[in-house]
């Protein structure tokens, strides 16, 4: 028997289970060791390095109140377009943030003198809207588009970085048209 996973299969296993099936097929050592990496590849090319690094938890939270799991999705130029053509100007403004795949800082859109007043307006009026449009694109009623980021300087959120490149090309092409 042969099983076939790419990428995009990997990204929508849990951590927990990529972390497993990365000890099963490349065993117990480091993957930096290199050791059981199969040959011609690089360890640091292993495409489950990149999608762990990837993977981080949906923003502002991992379970809908029913319970579902959300997942954070890719989207390719065609999925971004149809997302961008119902969002308000707003929304759209915002998301120009998020095309660079630079994660934004929540201090940088919430506040005196920013776009949403403060933590509640950012979800209900900018995430909540993104949100609820993506699931009619993708079909898709877990799909979130926003995973959450914490380091040195404090939460931020970010888009997974195939969805910046198609939201850059969705939002290029429709400056042509402009």
């Amino acid at each position: 028997m042969h099983l076939v996973l790419t990428q995009e299969d990997l990204a929508k296993l849990s951590p927990e289970c990529r972390a497993e099936l990365q000890l099963l097929f490349f065993g117990p050592a480091s993957v930096d060791s290199g050791i059981h990496s199969p040959g011609g590849i690089d360890a640091t090319e292993m495409p489950c390095q990149e999608i762990e690094r990837d993977f981080l938890p949906a923003w502002p939270d991992d379970f809908e109140k029913s319970g579902a799991a959300k997942t954070v999705v890719d989207l390719d130029e065609m999925e971004a377009r149809a997302l961008l053509a119902n969002l308000s100007a707003k929304s759209v403004e915002i998301l120009r943030l998020f095309a660079s795949g630079d994660s934004v800082a929540l201090d940088a859109l919430v506040g005196e003198g920013k776009a949403y007043e403060n933590l509640s307006d950012l979800k209900r009026s900018f995430v909540g809207a993104v949100n609820r449009r993506l699931r009619t694109v993708t079909r898709n009623r877990s799909a979130v588009l926003f995973r959450k980021v914490e380091g040195s300087t404090g939460i931020s959120i970010a888009v997974r970085p195939r969805t910046a490149a198609a939201l850059q090309q969705a939002l290029s092409s429709a400056n042509d048209r402009d």
